[in-house]
């Protein structure tokens, strides 16, 4: 998740539309926040889903899918869950920061 962050930042970082001093709940900067929380969270229960099966089962496809099946009501609160913080939670945190720490220009 820190290279999220990091990745993000360089990305961010020359954007006229993000700037932590200014009031990022604007919509454009939550539509932003709210596809990278959906986006890096459903990748996430993927990959976690697939690594939490290969320890401990055989490796074949019909054991597999139940586990998968069983998986997604947790994956569906866990995404609705993330995208809400980085929708509502993110714009206030990195403007809280940038106070505290006196950062007004990348």
């Amino acid at each position: 998740m820190s290279l999220l962050g990091f990745f993000s930042f360089k990305y961010l970082k020359n954007k006229e539309y993000f700037k932590p001093t200014e009031d990022l709940f604007v919509l454009r900067v939550l539509i932003l926040f709210g596809a990278v929380g959906f986006s890096w969270t459903f990748i996430y229960d993927i990959i976690a889903t697939i690594g939490g099966y290969l320890p401990f089962v055989e490796l074949s496809f019909e054991v597999w899918i139940p586990i998968f099946i069983a998986g997604i009501p947790f994956s569906v609160m866990h995404i609705i869950s993330n995208t809400l913080l980085y929708i509502f939670v993110l714009p206030a945190i990195i403007q809280i920061s940038s106070k505290l720490f006196k950062i007004s220009e990348f």
